[in-house]
């Protein structure tokens, strides 16, 4: 039972490790920066799509 409920705590860990073991470089070219106009409302806007996309199978549920 512990091997079945904690074996995927491996490979979690052993991407962690990776991921923390990576170097720190500065940002370059085709990365979101929050500093430029346009982030917030494109940003809000792909917050409210997927938050719609969310519900809608629920509006359509028929229970009758």
């Amino acid at each position: 039972m512990l091997f079945g409920r904690f074996w995927t705590m491996i490979p979690m860990l052993a991407v962690a490790g990776s991921l923390a073991a990576k170097k720190i470089c500065a940002a370059r070219c085709g990365h979101a920066a929050d500093t430029y106009p346009a982030f917030y409302p494109v940003f809000g806007k792909r917050v409210i799509i997927v938050g719609a996309l969310t519900f809608f199978p629920a509006l359509g549920w028929d229970d009758s």
